[in-house]
């Protein structure tokens, strides 16, 4: 079975990305770069998601990483 590298896993195509709105595309921009081990580009990406529950949860889990407490309520 062939395997799936990370940074390939969850990125959308051009045309789909034509098609997604602006927040679950920066959502699945968060969740790539978060998988691949960029904690502060994830949390860039995510703060533009914080209206959608999972984007909330990733920011919010984020931003206590990283002491931004109050960001992260």
């Amino acid at each position: 079975m062939p395997k799936v590298r990370p940074e390939d896993r969850l990125t959308l195509g051009f045309f789909k990305r034509l098609i997604t709105p602006d927040d679950e595309e920066a959502f699945v921009d968060g969740c790539r770069e978060l998988a691949l081990g960029n904690e502060d580009s994830a949390l860039n990406h995510l703060r533009k998601a914080v209206h959608l529950a999972d984007g909330a949860y990733l920011a919010g889990f984020l931003a206590f990483q990283k002491a931004l407490f109050e960001e992260a309520v």
